[in-house]
């Protein structure tokens, strides 16, 4: 897809839309590439962050933004009363919760978070595969 940009909006507001969720982001990022490890990438990060922001949200909808522009952007924005970072060091094995964050970052090219208002938007990019 050379220098076209494809841009989708979802909006999301409980655990059971996760699965079109991650339906819809394979299908938008496969625009850019059909390598089935990257999408397998990209849609496991994608969940992660939407159940995160469905789980620890204020209660209001989830918005998820799609931009396939060489590469796959996808910024998950959600109202929160605070985002949960990731432990400095391991887990311990025992837990059963705070992995998601390690895993995004661990699945995508860049990874950032950005706290302002109440509002809370995570974005990941995931470049093309080599």
């Amino acid at each position: 897809m050379a220098n076209d940009v494809s841009r989708e909006h979802l909006t999301v507001r409980d655990r059971r839309e996760i699965a079109a969720v991650r339906r819809r982001v394979r299908d938008v990022s496969r625009l850019a590439s059909s390598d089935a490890a990257w999408l397998d990438a990209i849609t496991l990060a994608v969940s992660e962050i939407v159940t995160n922001a469905i789980e620890y949200g204020a209660g209001g909808p989830v918005e998820i933004t799609i931009e396939v522009d060489g590469g796959v952007q996808v910024a998950v924005a959600a109202d929160s009363t605070g985002i949960p970072l990731p432990p400095a060091g391991p887990v311990p094995m025992t837990s059963v919760r705070g992995r998601g964050l390690h895993v995004v970052q661990a699945l995508a090219d860049q990874v950032s978070i950005d706290v302002r208002g109440g509002r809370v938007t995570v974005t990941c990019r995931f470049d093309l595969p080599i």
